[in-house]
């Protein structure tokens, strides 16, 4: 058994839909992060009054605008704004080199301070190998490449927000224990161009905020999370929120979502998810939503585990949309699934026992259209 069998009283039935879906589909416009069963579970917010700067005022209303009307037009907004703070930001101007050094940098030519935005653009990679790295807002391959690499005792913290593959490529490495990145505000991973967050072994990375992946048709954002404890903590994901989003666990790797993660959220939003070895993890504290108008992939084998203890994988929220649950792969171990259920809703849910495990339990009750 993979746990105990959780009665789940609001999905107890064979509808395509849950008793509350009319109320979510109208929710989730507003709070993306917000369970299935629509219980209120607000989006943690981020106060004015701690980050008090004119651009931070401005990018709260252009992402008003975002979530009223259109996503594209929203981001573009964002974008210009980044782009005239581009003109204020301590940007890099050597290959690959210290953070710490002074010369490394221009406009001006000093090392960012907790209020100055970073910006590596040039090609070059800005490594942190010692504690005491700060920035107000990191851009790594904004406007063109750029890479930072944390390894060793090496700590960055951003007291506003990370942009890894703005609307280049970029690229952040938090490798070699215990090496640390903490981002105060939303993490994007790919918002117009290509992003990578690479995690390796002892090295751990966390965002005090939602993290997306792949935010416009375009990009493409991608977690690797690799090795004993190597960690990403985040509030909430959106893997392939417009564009492709992938989170890749391995080798004992873990990610800790503390609210819902959600993938293929838009029509043109495709997200998966893959997790192989043992100790291998994904933790949700809320549900996982697959597909909610696009489309979903979630692979899980070789012992690895998928644990949302109490909530409910939900496969397919909207019509039109497709996901699939792939339990285990051919001549490997199952992986284990840790839900109250597995709901497939109003689009095209599957689940799939692909492995070769002997006497395999699925606890949760698979429920709804999933087949």
């Amino acid at each position: 058994m993979l746990g105990a069998m959780e009665s789940v009283p609001e999905l107890a039935h064979s509808s395509a839909t849950p008793p509350t879906a009319v109320g979510c589909c109208a929710m989730r416009r507003i709070d993306k992060f917000a369970p299935i069963s629509c219980a209120a579970r607000a989006r943690p917010s981020r106060s004015a009054a701690l980050y008090p700067s004119l651009l931070f005022r401005q990018i709260q209303f252009v992402k008003a605008t975002m979530k009223n009307n259109s996503r594209l037009l929203g981001l573009l907004g964002l974008l210009f704004l980044l782009l005239v703070d581009s003109a204020h930001a301590n940007t890099w101007n050597a290959g690959t080199a210290s953070w710490f050094v002074a010369g490394n940098w221009s406009a001006p030519a000093a090392v960012p301070a907790a209020t100055d935005p970073a910006l590596i653009n040039n090609g070059g990679t800005a490594q942190v190998s010692t504690p005491g790295a700060v920035t107000s807002t990191l851009r790594a391959g904004s406007g063109g490449p750029g890479t930072v690499t944390l390894s060793g005792t090496g700590q960055l913290t951003t007291s506003l927000e990370t942009w890894i593959g703005e609307d280049a490529t970029g690229t952040l490495n938090v490798s070699g224990a215990p090496a640390l990145f903490v981002s105060a505000g939303e993490g994007h991973v790919g918002a117009f161009g290509t992003g990578t967050l690479n995690i390796g072994a002892g090295s751990s990375a966390s965002f005090l905020d939602a993290v997306y992946f792949g935010e416009i048709a375009s990009a493409l954002g991608t977690a690797n999370v690799a090795g004993a404890a190597a960690i990403l903590t985040t509030t909430g994901m959106i893997v392939g929120d417009e564009g492709r989003g992938a989170l890749n666990i391995s080798a004992g790797g873990t990610i800790n979502s503390n609210l819902a993660t959600i993938l293929g959220y838009h029509a043109a939003g495709w997200g998966t998810i893959q997790l192989t070895g043992a100790g291998s993890t994904l933790n949700v504290g809320s549900d996982l939503r697959a597909g909610v108008e696009g489309q979903a992939g979630i692979a899980v084998n070789d012992l690895a585990v998928i644990d949302l203890s109490g909530h409910t994988i939900v496969l397919a929220e909207n019509a039109g949309s497709t996901a699939e649950l792939i339990i285990g792969a051919m001549n490997t171990p199952a992986g284990r699934v840790i839900a109250n259920a597995i709901f497939g809703a109003a689009g095209t849910a599957t689940v799939v026992f692909a492995h070769s495990t002997i006497g395999y339990d699925l606890s949760p009750p698979i429920l709804g259209t999933a087949r």
